[in-house]
């Protein structure tokens, strides 16, 4: 059971088969791979805070989402949960202060910042 834990959802965002990751400018994982993603605000639901990290990172709109599942991890030293979800975007992700490129990629590339991270793409890749 799980009592004041922070949630922080990831947007698993999918076009022509690839997955778009973003190489990390911050701390915790700085300079390698992750997700879309980040942590819900009080009296935000998962679906607008998903919708808000996507536009706030890459410039973009949701345009569906399907939950996919969820994981707890350590996460700056507290345990976080972090649903992930399968997204559609409208327009052309852009790059913004929370990384330093952005790449489609049709496969997990190295190295990825979080276990979790790591272990909904290798599912998300094999399915």
């Amino acid at each position: 059971m799980y009592q004041n834990v922070p949630v922080a959802v990831i947007a698993i965002i999918v076009r022509n088969k690839k997955v778009l990751l973003g190489r990390r400018n911050r701390n915790p994982g700085k300079g390698t791979w992750g997700l879309i993603g980040g942590f819900v605000e009080p009296g935000e639901s998962l679906e607008i805070t998903l919708a808000r990290e996507i536009e706030e990172e890459i410039n973009c709109l949701l345009v569906k989402s399907v939950y996919f599942g969820s994981l707890p991890e350590s996460y700056n030293g507290r345990i976080v949960l972090f649903p992930f979800f399968i997204c559609r975007i409208k327009g052309t992700p852009e790059l913004k202060e929370e990384h330093t490129e952005l790449i489609w990629t049709p496969k997990i590339i190295s190295p990825i910042a979080f276990p979790t991270e790591k272990t909904f793409l290798q599912k998300f890749f094999s399915g």
